[in-house]
C-alpha cells in the first residue's frame, strides 16, 4: 500500500516537472541590435536586454517601447521584452542593445 502511494506521488511530481520544463524559455542566441529604426521582437521569441552600447556617456537615453517613451540608464537592470514588442531609439545618441534571445516554443 505504501509503495502504491509513493508511486502515485512520484508520478504526480514527475508530470509537474515535465509540464514546467515544456513551458520554459530556451536560449537561442546573443544579438547586438541597432535600434535607430523601430525593431520588433519576433514571434516565438523573448528578448532580455542586458546592456546598452552607446556612442557617448550620457546618464540615460530615451527609447520608445511600444510607442511609450522610457528613460533608461546605461547601467540598467535587465529589461524583458515579449514577442510583438517594438523598441526604437528616441535620443540623439547612437544606441545598440546587447540582447539574449530565447525561444518560447
Amino acid at each position: 500500500m505504501v509503495s502504491r502511494i509513493l508511486f502515485i506521488v512520484t508520478l504526480l511530481f514527475s508530470s509537474f516537472a515535465m509540464s514546467q520544463e515544456e513551458s520554459a524559455l530556451k536560449f537561442n542566441q546573443v544579438l547586438i541590435v541597432d535600434i535607430t529604426n523601430e525593431v520588433l521582437v519576433p514571434e516565438g521569441k523573448v528578448w532580455k536586454v542586458v546592456h546598452m552600447l552607446i556612442d557617448d556617456n550620457p546618464n540615460s537615453v530615451s527609447i520608445k517601447i511600444n510607442s511609450v517613451t522610457r528613460y533608461i540608464r546605461q547601467d540598467h537592470n535587465p529589461i524583458w521584452l515579449p514577442q510583438g514588442t517594438t523598441i526604437k531609439n528616441n535620443s540623439s545618441f547612437y544606441v545598440e542593445l546587447n540582447i539574449i534571445e530565447f525561444n518560447t516554443n
